[in-house]
């Protein structure tokens, strides 16, 4: 079990968001634990979702089980959000 508290403006994998109003800037992304942060994940190339998949290993491993992506945030944590089109795309990628 993670001891990471997902915040409120994450968006879940299941395609359901959290709209709270945390969207405040968080703490640099860690090398280390179940948090990955993502601008958007975008049709990405087959050798880039092969890293993104490695990638999402790592951190379910970290997690013991559990990832929490913080899309629409770049990895000094700062909040970029996503179009509706992006987001859409984002977790079609994340659902692959």
């Amino acid at each position: 079990h993670s001891d990471h508290q997902a915040p409120e403006s994450t968006i879940f994998a299941d395609g359901k968001p959290s709209l709270g109003d945390n969207c405040a800037r968080l703490g640099k992304e860690s090398e280390e634990g179940n948090v990955e942060y993502k601008r958007q994940l975008l049709d990405p190339s087959p050798e880039r979702f092969e890293q993104l998949v490695s990638q999402l290993k790592y951190r379910l491993q970290e997690g013991l089980g559990e990832a929490v992506y913080e899309i629409g945030r770049e990895d000094d944590g700062t909040p970029r959000g996503l179009s509706e089109l992006e987001l859409d795309a984002s977790l079609e990628t994340l659902s692959r």
